[in-house]
């Protein structure tokens, strides 16, 4: 198996203690058997570790040791100079950017690789993601006026978790364009069995959080009061999206599924523990809306 067939198919458990359980096994026998493998391929596959241990760093608001994972994944991707090891540490660089809010530093990098790579496949739609991140987070989602709900040339060459990712991060912009009946059909196309199952790999907490916004957007009361079930063990935790961006408390989003559902206790509770976690993240605006959509409650 390839490097980047390794970094786009990576899984990891979303109970935490299990994925670092699985995590101390894999190094305790890699150690035993050090010479087992070829030194190229064993370094993929410590890569590939790397990778599982930041995705539940981030996801357990560890972002100390995530930055550790990433020096360690930096020293990799130098040993190895491989591409797709370099990309993957790029996009990991990117995520604590934009979580951070370096803004100029993630445009910076998605700039860098449109000039100096050829992507394809989940790699090209990743970075296509960060740029639309930007802009929104600068609030000039108006120049995306035009966007069309019609997913891009080649999407159906993804895989099926990427196509769904694609659709729902494509659903939202819609709704905050205004153009709600375009994010309900791409909301159709994706077969409820798929949107049932989740959380199960990593991104999805990340997704079902921007399905939070997109449910509370259309007045979906029924698909609210399902999603809050689903997400409500992972209150604890930082949502994190499939190409290492993260969008910080999930509490925030079990906030605005509770006050769509009419539980303004609830949602002040979420909201609260929201804010103090995204504070944690060191994300200050993450936990500013927190703290706006709480005080909005008491209006």
């Amino acid at each position: 198996m390839s490097i980047a067939s390794t970094f786009l198919q990576l899984r990891i458990k979303v109970e935490l203690v299990a994925a670092g359980e699985a995590l101390d096994r894999y190094r305790a026998v890699a150690r035993r058997h050090a010479r087992a493998l070829p030194p190229t391929q064993r370094l993929l596959h410590d890569f590939a570790a790397e990778l599982s241990a930041y995705v539940r760093a981030l996801t357990a608001c560890e972002l100390d040791v995530a930055d550790g994972v990433i020096e360690r994944c930096s020293a990799l991707a130098e040993q190895s100079q491989v591409q797709a090891v370099a990309l993957g540490v790029e996009l990991m660089q990117a995520g604590r950017a934009l979580g951070d809010g370096r803004l100029d530093d993630v445009l910076a990098r998605v700039q860098r690789l449109r000039e100096g790579s050829s992507l394809a496949g989940g790699f090209a739609l990743a970075w296509v993601s960060y740029a639309l991140r930007v802009v929104e987070a600068q609030s000039s989602l108006e120049s995306l006026a035009g966007l069309i709900a019609k997913p891009p040339q080649g999407f159906e060459d993804l895989r099926p978790s990427q196509q769904i990712h694609g659709r729902v991060c494509l659903a939202r912009l819609n709704v905050k364009l205004g153009a709600p009946h375009k994010a309900r059909a791409l909301l159709a196309t994706i077969p409820d069995e798929q949107l049932e199952r989740m959380p199960v790999r990593y991104g999805d907490l990340g997704l079902m959080c921007y399905l939070a916004e997109t449910y509370d957007a259309l007045a979906d009361v029924p698909a609210a009061a399902s999603l809050y079930e689903n997400l409500l063990p992972h209150a604890e935790r930082n949502a994190v999206q499939l190409a290492f961006d993260y969008d910080g408390a999930v509490a925030h989003y079990l906030g605005i599924l509770a006050a769509r559902l009419g539980e303004r206790d609830l949602a002040d509770k979420h909201f609260e523990r929201g804010a103090a976690i995204n504070r944690v993240l060191r994300m200050p605006l993450q936990a500013a809306r927190s703290e706006a959509l709480r005080e909005k409650l008491h209006r």
